[in-house]
């Protein structure tokens, strides 16, 4: 690409499906996932793409030329951002870091190549990068890692994690950590920080305070079954599993649902989400 070629990327005055402007940051842990994010997305489009740091939205939609300082500059080393991103995607997203000084100010463009057709199986869920599923079950993960709820919160971000490590993939205890979160909601409405899963869903309704379809706690009463009998995830003398990426999905999927179902029960009730 020529010089006159970049100099028209970031001069040009708009943002477009394959151009992005980003002002100027830093590559930390901040704005890592958020860069990689952009690149993944831009690798899914047909002729790939460019981002622009450097280039900063005003209040008027409009883009002005800010530059990076000295520092922001070099902190985007070119061996760590690939680094960073090829250890999230598989297979590596092919990019292109291009350092460039234009009227005296510094910049920093991506270039983004055409995405290899299997990456297309794979996109960010909350700060993950992990195998695509459908928009809904994306949808239902998302919603209820926002919850305000943090033991909640904290059980569902783990069983992510556990789930899209693909160099080591633990399905087992993702599996533990999505029906925790679950548990973790059923403590927090009856106020029983000790009470399992299954007893809690029992006092919620004696309690009364939130009807609970029947089907839906017959459900769960049998997922905590799973999890808890001789061949389950939480039977302390279980050494070995058979446990697939779909059943860990299916369960961060069903929790995340049921967690979504639960608060908006909650809001219902007028019990307090804190």
């Amino acid at each position: 690409m020529s010089e006159k070629e970049i100099a028209d990327i970031i001069e040009y005055p708009n943002e477009e499906r394959h151009l992005e402007f980003k002002g100027p940051v830093s590559w930390n842990n901040e704005i890592r996932a958020k860069i990689t994010k952009s690149i993944i997305a831009l690798a899914n489009l047909k002729d790939g793409g460019w981002i622009v740091i450097g280039k900063e939205e005003q209040t008027d939609k409009t883009f002005k030329l800010i530059g990076l300082t000295q520092q922001e500059y070099e902190s985007f080393n070119s061996d760590h951002v690939h680094a960073f991103v090829y250890e999230r995607t598989e297979p590596p997203v092919n990019f292109q870091i291009i350092k460039r000084e234009y009227n005296n100010k510094k910049f920093m463009e991506m270039c983004n190549s055409v995405l290899e057709a299997e990456l297309s199986a794979y996109r960010f869920v909350g700060n993950e990068i992990t195998q695509i599923t459908s928009k809904e079950e994306i949808a239902e993960i998302e919603e209820a890692l926002e919850t305000p709820l943090k033991p909640v919160r904290t059980h569902l971000e783990d069983a992510l994690k556990l789930l899209s490590n693909r160099k080591s993939p633990d399905y087992r205890n993702s599996i533990k950590e999505s029906i925790s979160s679950v548990e973790a909601i059923c403590r927090i409405i009856t106020r029983d920080e000790k009470a399992t899963l299954g007893k809690a869903l029992d006092k919620i309704e004696t309690q009364g305070k939130i009807e609970l379809h029947g089907a839906l706690k017959k459900a769960f009463d049998s997922l905590y079954g799973y999890t808890s009998s001789s061949d389950g995830i939480r039977h302390s003398l279980l050494e070995e599993s058979n446990l697939s990426f779909e059943d860990a999905k299916f369960m961060l999927v069903s929790c995340s649902a049921f967690v979504n179902y639960l608060i908006a029960k909650m809001s219902k009730a007028g019990i307090k989400i804190s």
